[in-house]
């Protein structure tokens, strides 16, 4: 197997990584968090136990803007995360939403 081959999963960890880690002037301008809450305190523990992953693989190679950066995203991601997993569901609810591909009534395909 040639070692210069790369997985698809690989691939899409890095780009997204190198988009997160790049510089703002190439990115759509992100809205400055105007008085977001903080974070409980196990979401701070997941903020930081992220961060400190991500600066033990790749801190040599990110300035102190980026860090910043990196910082700020983990916790907008966290908070996003916090309402997500708020939601109670259990295995028996049904999905929210389906995808219908056809009209649920027959006659209206006969009018058409």
């Amino acid at each position: 197997m040639n070692s210069n081959r790369i997985s698809r999963r690989d691939f899409g960890r890095r780009t997204a990584l190198a988009i997160a880690l790049s510089p703002t002037e190439n990115l759509v301008a992100e809205p400055q968090p105007q008085g977001e809450p903080p974070l409980d305190p196990a979401g701070q523990a997941e903020v930081d136990g992220k961060f400190a992953n991500v600066v033990r693989l790749y801190g040599s190679r990110l300035s102190d803007d980026q860090k910043t950066r990196v910082r700020r995203v983990l916790g907008r991601h966290q908070r996003m995360l916090a309402r997500v997993r708020a939601f109670a569901v259990e295995n028996s609810d049904p999905p929210a939403t389906g995808l219908r591909l056809y009209p649920s009534d027959t006659a209206a395909l006969k009018k058409g």
